[in-house]
């Protein structure tokens, strides 16, 4: 049984290693989902998916990169426009990312996870309180993250030098049926993220970057399937409070961008 269990999460893991590698030639955005329910895995068990997210931004999110896709020809960034659509394009990523995971149950109903989505590496802890069939789980999640530039489209933009650390909260309640057929999960989910490194906008020196976002939101998910396999779907909403600035020699420019986004998931889960 132990070797089983140690094949089960050396598979799982690879799965993570060659997704992650397969999603980083893609550079793209998108969300990082939880897509796992309220329960914990029995300790030794293991889980893995692999799936799609995506992420929609709206109202002042969505109009900031509009108005950056229509600036003036020749025109430096003025008036923050070019400022607010690398916020935007950085702190939303607003576009559709493969999605892979791997979790692994351990001792006290705690689980740990591995999850990797639109250049997004997200590691996290949690622990159950599980009475019969209902379960709340709170869990801790730490993400670094590295962003091409599909979501910032211009002539001459170059994002690939930024990157970023952040740290999330989720907090779960859940049912499930007997014998796992369904589950269904609820909560409240708060991160922040925080994003430095360069940021090219026209053949002059690069700027250098510092933006942070505060964000705040409910989750929704569900999972329906027969040993070993699942389909998961989850939706995520959140509010977010972005500010950065850029900054070179004899230039800096400073915005904000609130609103909120829309970030559904879905995946296909193997448990061995």
């Amino acid at each position: 049984m132990g070797a089983r269990t140690n094949n089960s999460s050396l598979v799982a893991l690879a799965w993570v290693g060659a997704g992650a590698s397969l999603a980083s030639l893609s550079g793209c955005g998108g969300g990082v989902p939880l897509l796992h329910p309220a329960h914990a895995l029995p300790p030794g068990r293991t889980a893995f998916a692999v799936g799609v997210s995506d992420r929609f931004v709206l109202g002042d999110a969505q109009h900031a990169l509009d108005s950056a896709r229509q600036p003036t020809a020749g025109a430096p960034p003025q008036d923050g426009r070019s400022t607010r659509a690398v916020l935007v394009a950085l702190a939303e990523g607003p576009a559709l990312a493969p999605y892979v995971a791997a979790r692994v149950g351990i001792p006290g109903t705690n689980e740990a996870g591995l999850s990797y989505s639109g250049q997004a590496l997200r590691g996290d802890l949690r622990h159950a309180f599980e009475w019969g069939q209902s379960a709340l789980s709170a869990g801790l999640g730490v993400t670094g993250r590295g962003f091409g530039q599909s979501a910032l489209d211009l002539p001459g933009t170059d994002l690939s030098g930024a990157h970023g650390i952040g740290v999330d909260l989720p907090v779960l309640l859940g049912y499930r049926t007997d014998a796992d057929l369904l589950s269904v999960w609820g909560g409240l989910r708060g991160s922040f993220d925080h994003w430095s490194g360069t940021v090219s906008l026209d053949p002059r020196p690069a700027f250098e970057l510092d933006a942070s976002r505060i964000a705040l939101g409910p989750i929704f998910g569900m999972s329906l399937g027969l040993p070993p396999f699942w389909v998961s779907a989850e939706l995520e909403l959140d509010y977010a409070h972005v500010t950065g600035s850029l900054d070179r020699p004899g230039t800096r420019y400073d915005a904000q961008v609130n609103g909120w986004s829309v970030r559904p998931a879905g995946a296909l889960v193997a448990k061995f």
